[in-house]
């Protein structure tokens, strides 16, 4: 052991110019890589940010759009609007529900007419009438909101969002 160590300490301690060298390489990478990963953790949460401020007002929009197709009880109407916004991009999901959980348009459009019983979307059932962040971390945003006519709930609009185009570009 003596042989490998011995090397190394007249390495470091030869001259104290080289002592400042490497001292300050030293610091200096130290810093680089604190500052580094202190910029990746901040562009993630700003990228997140975004996410969820362009989820926010796409559910608010899918809500607006739905509200007419609820009333009108036009399921293909809804279907068709929900069709609509299969191109988004990282869309995981997307429907409307009825005020008893009852899904009247999805994404999957083998979920029609079933009832959302999972737990997040019976906490949404007794949400106060606003919109709601339901899910959001840097794997998904799962976001709803209430679509509303003439001061009367009449249902509520949700999408789910993945993350992979903002996880990709980091």
């Amino acid at each position: 052991m003596s042989h490998l160590t011995t090397p190394i300490v007249r390495f470091w301690t030869h001259s104290i110019r080289r002592q400042l060298i490497l001292g300050v390489t030293l610091v200096h990478a130290l810093l680089m890589t604190v500052f580094v990963f202190d910029l990746v953790e901040r562009q993630r949460d700003f990228l997140l940010d975004l996410a969820q401020e362009q989820a926010t007002g796409l559910v608010n929009a899918l809500a607006t759009t739905s509200s007419s197709w609820v009333l009108a009880d036009d399921v293909a109407g809804l279907q068709e609007v929900i069709a609509s916004l299969s191109s988004y991009p990282d869309l995981r999901y997307a429907m409307i529900l009825d005020p008893e959980g009852r899904v009247l348009a999805h994404s999957d459009s083998t979920q029609v007419g079933r009832y959302a019983a999972d737990t997040i979307s019976r906490s949404l059932l007794a949400a106060p009438t606003e919109s709601q962040n339901l899910v959001v971390n840097h794997t998904v945003i799962d976001l709803a909101a209430p679509i509303i006519t003439t001061d009367r709930q009449v249902g509520w609009a949700r999408i789910g969002m993945g993350q992979s185009h903002n996880t990709a570009a980091l």
